[in-house]
């Protein structure tokens, strides 16, 4: 018996769906960026082609306690979230992955000509200090 193309299309779409619901399982609910699996599979597949500009970075947002318990776990959440948008975009502008790994502890994986790569994590580094704005 053979499908038709109402029936392939509504697998499909049933197909999508699944995929998307995936994807937001996997996701990081308070930063939106992807889990310790993700950026080990990008790792894994971009050090078999270009090892050589290969970078794994791996940071901890250091006083993630004291902003706990000085400020409340709202303004922790803040933190972790500003932390993760900005490294998430900023790999993402230079075609890598940034994760989060667990608690306080982010990764994120890219290649960097080697030319370019101290100025980068330089900036990398000043934006990550930049402070984070929680009710004012």
């Amino acid at each position: 018996m053979e499908a038709g193309p109402l029936a392939l299309a509504a697998l499909a779409a049933d197909d999508l769906r699944v995929r998307r619901r995936l994807d937001t399982a996997r996701r990081d609910p308070l930063t939106g960026l992807p889990g310790r699996d993700a950026l080990m599979a990008r790792t894994d597949r971009l050090a078999r082609t270009r090892r050589e500009q290969l970078h794994v970075l791996v940071a901890d947002a250091d006083g993630l306690k004291r902003v706990n318990d000085t400020l409340g776990h709202a303004a922790g959440d803040t933190l972790i979230a500003a932390i993760g948008h900005r490294l998430g975009a900023w790999a993402t502008a230079r075609s890598g992955l940034a994760a989060r790994l667990g608690g306080d502890e982010f990764g994120a994986v890219l290649l960097l000509p080697p030319a370019e790569t101290t100025q980068e994590l330089a900036g990398l580094h000043e934006l990550l200090e930049q402070p984070a704005d929680h009710d004012g």
